[in-house]
């Protein structure tokens, strides 16, 4: 290992290489401790119904025990250490993904993670959907951009006698969702989300719905605020003319299901997803040439998406 830059692919490869060695010793070591618990457990059966000596079956009960013992403290003790190798592979898949793409990218601290609150918040999800958030990132455009990211599972039970409490893959939505710092701080929350958006998901009224003098944005667009002068404040024809450049993007790729929230002086941007996201924190196996394309093309997006947006989005000093 020592001739393996940490930031090459060699030692990306060699840490899944190994991941894969510790999950298998840690297979072997478990059917190691069931065997011999089913031996002693045999042993004890026979011993009880007099086919077996009673001498001979408390010595393999004496003996299998503890080496069951044994093996099982040895498969938790490799499963420690796959988990933590597969942890320095997903780090090091994340950096390797960013390469070239993004000045800087890491983990967001616990502390600074975005919350499931924060997007039922702006999207104004109701009760009845659970929100679950997966790699957490933040980090710097090469154009001076800072964003926060996260991927976003929705779950929306569908109605059946029982009531709403069936959740199923066919009641899923996968949101990208980045945040980025805008140039202009707003005091109300303001709402501009495609119209395919508002069609197909979510948002309650809860803000008070305007139009634009732009015909054409309001085409694409719908808009709400509770101050009318705030939202003016924000949207000028740069903004909502970069807005729109994002949505025809989307659009043009096929997905027209983008969300602009306005809070503060942040910019939350949420895009519809087809399939479910690569969890970088989850439990599943890594393929790491899928998973870095995934990544690479996600980092992208963040990327292109701050220069398209360069009249909403502050670089930092």
């Amino acid at each position: 290992m020592s001739d393996k830059r940490e930031d090459s692919w060699d030692y990306i490869e060699y840490l899944s290489m190994v991941s894969g060695e510790k999950k298998a010793l840690a297979m072997t070591w478990w059917g190691a401790a069931l065997g011999a618990f089913l031996i002693a457990m045999i042993a004890a059966v026979a011993g009880l119904t007099e086919k077996m000596p009673s001498g001979g079956a408390i010595a393999f009960v004496v003996l299998c025990i503890p080496a069951a013992i044994i093996a099982a403290y040895r498969a938790i003790a490799v499963g420690d250490e796959k988990e933590e190798i597969l942890s320095k592979l997903r780090i090091r898949c994340l950096q390797y993904a960013a390469d070239g793409i993004l000045a800087e990218c890491e983990k967001t601290a616990e502390e600074d993670a975005l919350r499931a609150e924060d997007i039922m918040d702006v999207l104004r999800v109701g009760l009845s959907e659970e929100v679950l958030l997966t790699n957490q990132i933040e980090g710097v455009c090469f154009g001076g951009a800072r964003f926060r990211r996260a991927d976003v599972t929705l779950h929306k039970p569908s109605k059946n006698d029982t009531g709403y409490n069936r959740y199923g893959k066919e009641n899923e939505k996968y949101y990208a969702w980045t945040v980025y710092k805008t140039v202009k701080k707003i005091r109300e929350p303001l709402v501009v989300q495609s119209w395919e958006q508002r069609n197909l998901f979510f948002f309650d009224g809860a803000y008070e719905e305007f139009e634009t003098e732009d015909m054409e944005f309001n085409g694409k667009f719908f808009c709400a605020c509770d101050n009318g002068s705030e939202a003016f404040y924000v949207l000028t024809p740069p903004v909502m003319n970069d807005l729109t450049v994002v949505y025809e993007k989307e659009a043009h790729a096929g997905k027209p299901f983008v969300t602009f929230f306005f809070r503060k002086n942040e910019l939350h941007v949420f895009v519809l997803r087809d399939t479910p996201h690569f969890d970088f924190d989850g439990d599943e196996e890594i393929d790491i040439k899928a998973d870095i394309a995934d990544m690479r093309s996600e980092f992208e997006e963040i990327s292109g998406n701050s220069e398209l947006l360069e009249a909403c989005i502050q670089e930092e000093n």
